[in-house]
């Protein structure tokens, strides 16, 4: 994958850059700085100059820390990490084990909102009471207690606002870098690529609450 084919969809760019600033922000520019990529990035960017050298001592830290501002995709991806013990050492998976907890819900209105348009219904016309806080709040969808007007009281889980565009924004994106990465010695041990493809077929399943619910179904039937 050539970085002249991500930099085709401005929506990407924009993403791409918000990355390489964030891990400039928090002191792993020398990582963006060894894939080459800041150099690629177009003008309006002002990426501030990145050294190769200035590895900082607590980079599990940083680290988990750039994955929770990035946000659902870049969460998900450190959960995948953190149970992989085989390939991180124990400071890492503990800082990663730490973000994988901390997911802030986004507004009930707006989950409201989604279960409108799916169903093509005025959800007041649905519920008698829908839970102001969700039971649980993930990377990918978060889920509220409800009652229906004929009084049967559920929970509801819903996909996250437009989480189907971002994850695939940001797989492609981690595509890339993996790609990069794995060209560097360093990073040929992670085998970077095969990883994240493996991370984007469970994350796509996930994404895909109806096979939840088959799943929960057969679950509760046994």
């Amino acid at each position: 994958m050539r970085i002249s084919e991500l930099m085709q969809a401005p929506r990407r760019t924009r993403r791409l850059v918000q990355i390489v600033r964030l891990c400039a922000s928090h002191g792993l520019g020398y990582l963006v700085a060894k894939l080459d990529i800041a150099e690629h990035l177009p003008g309006w960017a002002r990426i501030p100059p990145l050294s190769k050298s200035e590895k900082p001592q607590d980079l599990p830290v940083r680290f988990a820390k750039v994955l929770e501002e990035l946000g659902p995709t870049a969460v998900k991806f450190g959960q995948m990490l953190s149970s992989r013990p085989d390939l991180l050492p124990p400071e890492y998976i503990e800082e990663l084990e730490r973000i994988c907890h901390h997911v802030a819900p986004f507004n009930p209105d707006k989950a409201r909102q989604i279960i409108g348009e799916e169903l093509e219904i005025d959800t007041s016309q649905l519920f008698r009471n829908f839970s102001e806080e969700p039971l649980a709040s993930g990377s990918i969808a978060q889920v509220h207690e409800a009652t229906l007007k004929d009084g049967t009281n559920i929970v509801v889980k819903v996909r996250r606002p437009q989480i189907r565009k971002v994850v695939e924004d940001d797989l492609y994106i981690m595509q890339f870098l993996a790609e990069q990465a794995d060209r560097l010695e360093e990073f040929k041990p992670f085998r970077l690529p095969m990883l994240v493809e493996e991370f984007g077929r469970g994350i796509r399943r996930e994404l895909n609450l109806m096979t939840e619910a088959s799943h929960t179904h057969r679950f509760y039937k046994a």
